[in-house]
């Protein structure tokens, strides 16, 4: 079963004023999905409430139909943010599995081209 085995958080400085973070979840078949979950200068927030949480992610499903993002947590900005990164996260190793593109997963492009 394809289900959740690692969480990492990692806080990336990419001006003195400005920090990204970036969530890692590896799946029990080694591959990684990432999600951002940057919130203001420093992502101190985010910071702070993220371990609790990265352990409620180990060892769920990533099984389609898994309730995994219903059980997120949304009550403040840094949850959501958190959350989101997650399930940018979730959604990369689901595209991963099924050997697609994400942008196939989320439905895929119009098929318009954008002038340049």
């Amino acid at each position: 079963m394809h289900k959740i085995a690692g969480v990492a958080l990692q806080a990336l400085r990419v001006t003195p004023k400005t920090v990204w973070l970036v969530l890692r979840l590896t799946d029990n078949q080694g591959r990684t999905g990432l999600g951002e979950a940057s919130l203001g200068p420093d992502g101190r927030e985010v910071l702070a409430i993220a371990d609790p949480l990265h352990q409620g992610l180990l060892g769920q499903s990533l099984a389609p139909g898994a309730a995994l993002i219903e059980r997120l947590p949304f009550a403040t900005l840094a949850q959501a943010a958190w959350s989101s990164a997650v399930m940018q996260a979730v959604c990369d190793l689901i595209a991963q599995a099924a050997d697609v593109p994400m942008s196939t997963l989320l439905g895929g492009g119009s098929g318009a081209r954008i002038p340049c």
